[in-house]
């Protein structure tokens, strides 16, 4: 194989491949952000319910393959 042609087929497959460890990273360190300042002491709750709906997501993709388990604990 030419190295073009595997530098295409490299782009082609991180284009198109969806990369549920770095989707779960991204998730953990944007979780990591709202748990610092999204915190309402007057309420004694979060703000918002946007750290539920990550903590659904992030539980959604461990349920769906056990590598990601392994993946989210590594992180």
């Amino acid at each position: 194989m030419s190295d073009e042609d595997y530098e295409w087929l490299e782009a082609a497959m991180k284009e198109y491949t969806y990369d549920e460890a770095s989707k779960m990273k991204e998730i953990a360190e944007q979780m990591k952000k709202e748990v610092l300042c999204g915190f309402d002491p007057e309420q004694g709750a979060y703000k918002d319910d946007k750290l539920y709906e990550m903590l659904e997501e992030l539980q959604s993709m461990i349920e769906t393959h056990e590598r990601n388990s392994l993946n989210f604990c590594l992180l």
